[in-house]
């Protein structure tokens, strides 16, 4: 259970039976400092010791680093991880991005250049050290400390002179074991969306026809007919919309869906059903969408409309879209677009619209399971943001 506070060196919320004072202090008061030694990404190896570079903790930031996918050989005079220690980087190209730290929870672990090393006395909970300097006022203060113009730099000297607003160890560690928690729950649901993706990856290879193939290798049973081969222009009507401008857009209103998706707001709509679409203009050219209707498309998406084939499902055409990897078709280099004339041509396998049917149900419920669990990874990130800013001073 958790309380609510309003003193200004007390967080928001805290865990219940939990009353006194924060303290202050410096964090030289607090810790020992020391900098990690000599490596660099061309010492990676396939295999060997494991390493934790500076770079890992923008590609991959972690509160707590438990595992480590980057190899190197053992050189003499490396520093190698006891466990506990928090790492800041030494550099990077933002005084905010440079304002992160982690702890290594391993020992045995290289730590390689340009990354500051903090030991913290037995008073202070590392996780908990780890997360305030991420967030709140002390990664303020870090962030106006760091040095440079394009490239930022951040010393131990700068560390050591940053206040530090803590509670007693044991609230520490609660604080400390409740993100920690958090973030194996995110770390889990994360791992649960990237799953169900590339699911979808290999079932649009084996669910539709590849190169010199006439069916899939995988189908549904009852079904044993050879697809027919056809063109885009051939089974729709296939247009580029009206494009409305900016200051026609409004806040709320009929969606408008755009080149890369939806971009705002508008008075009317220019197709009532749901409509199959492929991103004709700039870095996202031959991307197909599905587009729920009603909706304002605009022309910088190409509609390819089936309303008037009985014989097309539309799930399924947007799935097979998918499959047919349409980027091959872009031109246009620094102005990259998709054209009709390049469209119309493009040849399409299909099966009965039974088969299609089945097909495009199939992978409806797959989109519809991936969105699920995007949307529960959201909640539970914004849950750490909103959670970051209360239990912190």
């Amino acid at each position: 259970m958790m309380v609510i506070t309003m003193n200004k060196l007390l967080p928001v919320v805290r865990f219940n039976n939990y009353f006194g004072d924060w303290d202050k202090n410096k964090l030289k008061n607090l810790a020992s400092f020391s900098k990690g030694k000599g490596y660099t990404k061309s010492d990676l190896t396939e295999q060997g010791q494991p390493i934790i570079l500076y770079g890992r903790l923008y590609t991959k930031y972690e509160a707590v680093i438990n595992s480590v996918d980057t190899f190197a050989h053992l050189k003499d005079n490396s520093v190698l991880s006891e466990g506990d220690e928090v790492i800041v980087p030494g550099s990077g190209e933002t005084s905010e991005d440079i304002s992160r730290a982690s702890v290594i929870g391993e020992s045995g672990i290289i730590i390689g250049g340009d990354l500051n090393v903090i030991k913290p006395t037995k008073k202070i909970n590392s996780i908990f050290l780890a997360l305030t300097i991420s967030n709140g006022r002390q990664q303020k203060e870090l962030s106006k400390r760091a040095q440079g113009n394009s490239v930022v730099h951040l010393y131990n000297s700068n560390l050591k002179e940053v206040s530090i607003i803590f509670p007693e160890k044991e609230e520490q560690e609660k604080i400390g074991s409740f993100f920690n928690k958090l973030d194996k729950t995110i770390t889990l649901q994360q791992q649960l969306v990237n799953d169900h993706k590339q699911l979808k990856k290999a079932m649009l290879q084996k669910m539709f026809p590849q190169k010199g193939e006439s069916v899939p290798r995988v189908r549904f049973a009852g079904f044993n007919v050879d697809w027919a081969v056809r063109t885009l222009g051939e089974i729709s009507n296939m247009y580029q919309p009206t494009t409305i401008g900016q200051s026609d857009l409004l806040d709320s209103g009929i969606p408008v869906f755009g080149a890369n998706g939806y971009i705002g707001y508008y008075s009317a709509e220019n197709h009532k059903n749901d409509q199959v679409t492929i991103s004709a203009r700039g870095e996202k050219a031959g991307n197909p969408s599905y587009v729920r209707g009603p909706v304002w498309i605009t022309g910088n998406s190409m509609v390819i409309n089936v309303d008037e084939n009985a014989e097309m499902d539309k799930y399924f055409l947007y799935q097979n879209l998918l499959s047919l990897s349409l980027k091959r078709f872009v031109t246009g280099g620094a102005q990259p677009q998709l054209t009709r004339n390049v469209l119309d041509r493009v040849p399409i396998k299909t099966p009965s619209l039974k088969e299609q049917e089945k097909i495009g149900n199939f992978f409806k419920q797959l989109d519809e399971t991936i969105d699920l669990h995007e949307q529960k990874l959201e909640t539970y990130q914004e849950l750490k943001k909103a959670m970051l800013q209360k239990m912190f001073v």
